[in-house]
C-alpha cells in the first residue's frame, strides 16, 4: 500500500479514532505523498526547492495531483508544498481507502443521543500487520527497505511511536533511521518537523 495509507491505518483505531491532533497527521500524511513521489523519481529536492523530474503519474490520485501542481508552478520549498498538499490529504486519502473497500462509514450515537458517523477499518488487523512489518524490519537481519524506514520517520515525526512499536524501541533507534536516509527525504523530513511545531504552537495562541 502507499505511504499515506499505511500511516493513516496506523494514526487510527479500530473505531476509527486518530490517535494524533489532525493538523499534525494531515502534514504526516502530506509528507508520505512527497516521499510517495520522490521514491518513484518524479520529484527531488534541490537548493531548497522541490524540482520535478517526471510528469508521468504514478496512479494514485492524491499523489498525482500534487505531481500536476508541482509541474503547474515556480519551484517551491518543501514547506510549501507539505502546506498545501495537508490542507486536504486527510480527506483525500480517507475518501480513497473507502472508495477502496478498506474503510468504511458506520453510523453511532454519541452518548446515546447524538448521532456520529464514524470512519473505520473493514479489517482491524491491517494495522497490527503494517506495525509488524515496520517491527521487523527494523529489528531483522536485513537492512531497512528505504520506503519503510521513510514511514517510521514519518511516525515518529507525528508522534506515533509509542503506538505503532508497542513494546518499544532503543533510544535514537527512529531518529538513527532517518538520518541514513537520503539527504532529499531527510529534506522533507526536516520540513515536516518544522510545519507540526508550527501547527502546535497555533494550537495555544
Amino acid at each position: 500500500m502507499p505511504l499515506g495509507d499505511d500511516l493513516y491505518l496506523l494514526a487510527h483505531s479500530s473505531e476509527g479514532k486518530p490517535y494524533v491532533h489532525l493538523p499534525s497527521l494531515s502534514v504526516g500524511l502530506a509528507t508520505a505523498v512527497l516521499i510517495e513521489l520522490m521514491l518513484a523519481g518524479r520529484i527531488g529536492v534541490s537548493e531548497g526547492r522541490v524540482i520535478g523530474y517526471e510528469r508521468r503519474p504514478i496512479n494514485l490520485s492524491v499523489a498525482d495531483s500534487a505531481l500536476g501542481a508541482i509541474f503547474a508552478g515556480p519551484n517551491q520549498t518543501p514547506n510549501f508544498w507539505l502546506r498545501a498538499v495537508a490542507s486536504d490529504s486527510y480527506d483525500r486519502i480517507s475518501g480513497a481507502l473507502t472508495a477502496s473497500g478498506l474503510l468504511r462509514k458506520v453510523q453511532t450515537r454519541r452518548l446515546g443521543l447524538v448521532p456520529v458517523t464514524r470512519i473505520q477499518p473493514v479489517d482491524p488487523e491491517m494495522a497490527v500487520r503494517i506495525r509488524a512489518r515496520l517491527r521487523y524490519a527494523l529489528r531483522g537481519p536485513d537492512e531497512v527497505p528505504v520506503a519503510d524506514a521513510a514511514l517510521c520517520a514519518i511516525v515518529d515525526i507525528v508522534g506515533l511511536e509509542s503506538r505503532v512499536f508497542l513494546d518499544g524501541l532503543p533510544a535514537g533507534h527512529l531518529a538513527a533511521v532517518s538520518a541514513a536516509l537520503h539527504p532529499m527525504l531527510r529534506a522533507v523530513l526536516g520540513a515536516a518537523e518544522h510545519e507540526i511545531a508550527q501547527a502546535a504552537m497555533s494550537a495555544y495562541r
